[in-house]
């Protein structure tokens, strides 16, 4: 099948629509953009991006169409009211349809970079934006689900103290907040923020001021309180999807890492189920107080005053 200069030029328009588009979101979904880029290899700015579909040409597209027809894998993913007959016919018709000269590739694993414990990236960059943007990530180079456990039932205690104290006590910022993240096998907890009225070197100074003020919080935490909090954690995991669009990647995720008995959530399940208040307060204390930890800092300055 070969695209003409019409679909090409739309699909080239668009693109850069999107490009343009992610320049315009607001500080806070900027900041997990730059985190991704750091965290991801290979990566590219919005800037390389774009320098390179400028010099993407109609022959170029249809040639690499070609090489992939020729030479990739095919690996399907089948989710709803199929048999297993049905699914094994669309895999044999997928298969009559490759080239003759077919090469069948490994199966693709996307790159990440592994958390150099110890090390800090800090970027730093201008946004046309009146506000600015600041998050601190903290990886582990763990990958066993008992971390990822640990962060989600650390997350669960922090965010509302750390929402409440900075947004809704000190009104520091617009956008408070407190997430767990996944890249490729390795588990990271992230602090986050949006503001109008304060500098990022004051805000990076109050983010760690908090965590260390909240130390002594975290170790007097009431055991029933974390029992609440991990039957909370455990009810939005197995939360029923409301549609079919909420339900598939529950599956899809462990469909790309190759985990074809997809029991991720299960096994994560199980692992919360047997965190212990100590193991929380451990994790908390190497992985953020220590710094036993990969840190990114992502700062992001507003460039535009409010009249603009």
């Amino acid at each position: 099948m070969d695209i003409n200069q019409q679909e090409f030029t739309i699909a080239k328009e668009g693109f850069k629509d999107w490009l343009d588009g992610r320049a315009k979101e607001e500080p806070s979904r900027q900041l997990f953009t730059e985190l991704n880029r750091i965290m991801v290899d290979p990566s590219w700015t919005d800037e390389q991006l774009a320098n390179a579909l400028n010099k993407i040409s109609l022959k170029d597209v249809n040639q690499y169409q070609q090489d992939l027809v020729n030479n990739n894998r095919i690996r399907m993913f089948a989710f709803g009211n199929y048999s297993e007959a049905t699914v094994k016919e669309f895999a044999q018709i997928t298969q009559t349809t490759m080239s003759p000269g077919w090469q069948q590739r490994d199966r693709f694993v996307a790159a990440v970079n592994k958390p150099a414990v110890g090390e800090h990236t800090n970027y730093r960059g201008d946004i046309a934006k009146t506000d600015n943007g600041l998050l601190h990530a903290y990886y582990s180079d763990n990958t066993e689900l008992t971390t990822a456990a640990q962060l989600f039932l650390l997350n669960s205690i922090f965010q509302q103290a750390f929402y409440n104290q900075l947004r809704t006590e000190e009104q520091i910022g617009y956008v408070v907040g407190s997430s767990i993240d996944r890249i490729g096998d390795y588990w990271g907890f992230i602090l986050y923020a949006q503001t109008t009225n304060t500098e990022l070197a004051d805000l990076s100074l109050r983010f760690n001021r908090f965590v260390e003020e909240y130390w002594p919080q975290l170790q007097a935490l009431d055991e029933a309180v974390l029992e609440q909090l991990r039957a909370t954690v455990i009810a939005q995991i197995n939360q029923a999807p409301g549609n079919f669009y909420e339900e598939y990647p529950k599956y899809l995720n462990d469909f790309y890492r190759g985990n074809d008995k997809f029991d991720t959530r299960a096994r994560l399940i199980n692992a919360i189920e047997q965190t212990t208040k100590a193991d929380v307060v451990t994790e908390y204390q190497d992985l953020i107080l220590q710094q036993n930890a990969y840190r990114v800092d992502v700062e992001l300055q507003g460039t535009q005053s409010a009249a603009e």
